[in-house]
């Protein structure tokens, strides 16, 4: 969730920042917006840096100044660039980008958070109305399977503590049909 927050930062951070008049506030909220974009970087998340490219990318289409805004999209990449050089071994952050074009649903991490979901539509058949309870996903899937029952994880003990990495899947996981329908509807 703190990602995500980053992300909307630096739209929000810009946004109000073309909107101010005080110069002292314009230059905090231009320097927030920076600084949600290092919080992105650092965190190397994937998801998160994505989400980071489709923000910019909506701000840059929604803006009435295309030309100011892509200004500032440049200074966000630079920002990106540098924060990735001073923060990683040359060629981990993009490389880690990257893998989300390059993986599927059977190597690496993709492969991995595939088996988990499979695990987590188990979970769900065992409780399907009301779910095994907020954050018991990885506590019940270790204590439920046999060893040897799941192909994945042939050591359920494994398990313990593990989210989905899907949030609709930890949702029907862990509160099942009637979690899934007061998510549904809060959405």
């Amino acid at each position: 969730v703190f990602l995500y927050l980053l992300v909307s930062g630096v739209a929000l951070g810009y946004w109000y920042a073309v909107a101010s008049r005080n110069p002292r506030w314009k230059l905090a909220l231009y320097a927030l917006a920076v600084y949600c974009v290092l919080g992105v970087v650092a965190s190397y998340a994937r998801a998160a840096f994505l989400s980071l490219v489709v923000v910019v990318g909506w701000t840059w289409m929604r803006s009435p100044r295309k030309l100011a805004t892509a200004a500032y999209i440049g200074v966000a990449v630079i920002v990106v660039v540098v924060g990735a050089s001073l923060m990683f071994e040359p060629g981990f952050f993009y490389k880690e980008i990257m893998s989300s074009f390059e993986e599927g649903a059977s190597e690496g991490t993709g492969g991995h958070r595939w088996e988990l979901w499979k695990v987590g539509f188990k979970v769900w058949m065992q409780r399907p109305i009301f779910g095994v309870g907020g954050g018991n996903f990885g506590a019940f899937a270790s204590g439920h399977f046999r060893f040897g029952e799941l192909e994945e994880f042939p050591n359920p003990g494994y398990l313990y503590g593990f989210n989905l990495h899907n949030s609709y899947m930890q949702v029907l996981a862990e509160f099942g049909l009637a979690g899934v329908l007061a998510f549904i509807w809060a959405v």
